[in-house]
């Protein structure tokens, strides 16, 4: 009860603004798809709108070009185990006419050596004069991510959904993570500090840059759905 109570006391005290296209997203239900091909995804989704459910929300997670979680930021093409991007195309016109946002997992928080232009560059330290920070350990594949610096992602981001965008336009983008952690403070590899704002402020550039690329009114989500 004191945690609602404080909710209601902050809601008169909070002056963030909600994202542009917030308002797309309230009151609908979310298909949150783990697992299955495009085509099996595809054959469900027809159902639901059979029965009615296009008031709501698709989102796709595992589907990266080398599988999930593994070798980001390397997402696109999309991986053939999963399909193609014919079977993309035919899931977006499905939502499409039929009023369902729709799009994919992306995560701009691991960077994993084994992926193109990997750099320590382009990871953080947690200590200026410490080793370079951990990420995501995907057990599966034995393979260690590191830490994405914040302030380095964005070219990937603008690179993959420009290259994303010649072949489809999803309405709806989720990047995993971002709200579901503090705004960090780090060390670059040169010892410079970088304070929680400025973790802030590249981590909204993310946002920003999905919609202008997909269309300003492309939808975004967070792991905590914020």
């Amino acid at each position: 009860p004191t945690a609602f109570q404080a909710a209601i006391r902050y809601q008169d005290l909070m002056d963030k603004q909600a994202a542009p296209t917030f308002k797309r997203l309230t009151g609908r239900m979310l298909s949150d798809i783990w697992g299955g091909s495009f085509a099996s995804i595809l054959s469900n989704m027809k159902t639901a709108v059979k029965y009615g459910m296009t008031d709501s929300v698709l989102t796709m997670h595992n589907w990266q070009r080398w599988g999930y979680d593994y070798r980001l930021p390397d997402i696109w093409p999309p991986n053939p185990r999963v399909g193609n991007i014919a079977d993309l195309q035919a899931i977006g016109k499905l939502c499409d006419d039929n009023g369902i946002l729709w799009g994919l997992h992306d995560n701009c928080t691991d960077f994993y050596p084994d992926a193109d232009d990997f750099s320590i560059k382009r990871t953080f330290f947690w200590q200026k004069d410490g080793a370079p920070a951990k990420g995501w350990y995907n057990k599966g594949r034995d393979a260690q991510a590191m830490w994405f610096r914040p302030d380095a992602t964005l070219p990937f981001v603008h690179r993959n959904y420009t290259e994303m965008r010649k072949s489809i336009r999803p309405t709806h983008a989720f990047v995993d993570v971002l709200t579901s952690v503090s705004c960090i403070e780090y060390y670059d590899d040169e010892g410079h500090f970088h304070s929680s704002l400025d973790t802030r402020q590249a981590w909204r550039d993310i946002f920003n840059e999905i919609r202008s690329i997909l269309g300003e009114n492309t939808t975004t989500t967070s792991e905590a759905g914020s």
